[in-house]
């Protein structure tokens, strides 16, 4: 897999080439598989679609990682990949900088009910795929359900909070196997997005899903853009460490009570916000684009938050 190979062209897709794409490979059954499960959803409710969508997966013989239908902060469908074997060295919270990572990784995603998915994760291709393509159509086919069955414009946006915000990929995990960048995975990703972007009318490089990578921007950025092009978009995570090559855009892990002291690091041209999510008890990943849609010349700041976030906070 190269990265011409996973470059999109200019025009946009046709509905025959999109139902060859659907009708060929493992990524195709699953699509048809979960569109069933959604025109026979009653309740329309992400966290119900991928109920359905991983018994009907199980049925039929193929296997599909963790697929979460939505936490307090996020409120949208998430997957889950191996900490580790899917995360880039770079990553300053990686087990392998740790003697038992367990116990001292300051990582949220080592231990607790999000380690546990993590575990179950794994970090091979194709499961991932499957995993991404269930929670985008999960998504997806909420939306297109409440906006059919809502009677009001303000009754749509209570039942799915902002359309423009899609799945959370990688709760845990990154883009890596094996201290590789995964371009197989990322070409099943594309191919998976394309298809739900073709069959949900999602136009232009409008996102269906979102992530974070802490891979460097000098190996990603190429990556990156093939990435956005095809509808899923990536922000570059910065642990908590302050350096000189922010440019805006990014997303930080720094504790919000030293907001001013993290303020006086940055360059001029950089404007720290924290995470609406976290700050607002009527907010949620689910109403804020922020980071599923992009920003320009603003550093996202996440609390720390979960198991490591006492040792991350000791970091600053």
């Amino acid at each position: 897999m190269t990265v011409q190979d996973l470059t999109p062209s200019h025009s946009a897709p046709t509905d025959a080439s999109l139902e060859a794409q659907v009708q060929s490979g493992v990524l195709g059954v699953v699509f048809s598989l979960v569109l069933g499960c959604i025109k026979r959803s009653k309740r329309g409710t992400a966290d119900r679609i991928i109920q359905t969508s991983r018994i009907a997966t199980k049925r039929a013989g193929i296997k599909m990682g963790p697929v979460g239908a939505q936490d307090e902060k996020t409120k949208v469908p998430g997957t889950y990949r191996e900490v580790g074997r899917s995360c880039p060295t770079e990553c300053r919270f990686h087990p392998v900088h740790f003697e038992r990572a367990s116990l001292f990784s300051p990582c949220y995603a080592v231990r607790g009910n999000v380690g546990i998915h993590s575990a179950r994760g794994g970090a091979d291709a194709q499961v991932s795929a499957i995993s991404a393509l269930v929670a985008m159509m999960a998504r997806q086919g909420e939306i297109a359900i409440a906006r059919k069955r809502s009677a009001t414009h303000r009754e749509f946006l209570a039942q799915v909070g902002n359309p423009r915000v899609g799945a959370r990929l990688h709760v845990s995990g990154d883009f890596v196997k094996d201290g590789e960048i995964d371009a197989e995975y990322i070409g099943l990703l594309c191919e998976a997005a394309d298809m739900v972007r073709g069959h949900f009318g999602v136009k232009g490089n409008a996102a269906v899903a979102y992530t974070y990578t802490h891979i460097p921007r000098e190996r990603f950025e190429i990556w990156r853009m093939i990435l956005k092009g095809h509808g899923i978009h990536v922000t570059y995570s910065k642990d908590n460490a302050v350096s000189e090559d922010f440019l805006g855009g990014e997303a930080i892990v720094y504790a919000h009570s030293e907001i001013e002291e993290l303020r006086k690091l940055l360059p001029a041209y950089v404007t720290p916000v924290l995470c609406p999510a976290q700050t607002r008890k009527d907010w949620s990943c689910s109403r804020c684009t922020l980071c599923s849609v992009g920003n320009v010349g603003m550093l996202v700041v996440l609390d720390p938050h979960g198991s490591g976030a006492r040792k991350i906070k000791a970091l600053n």
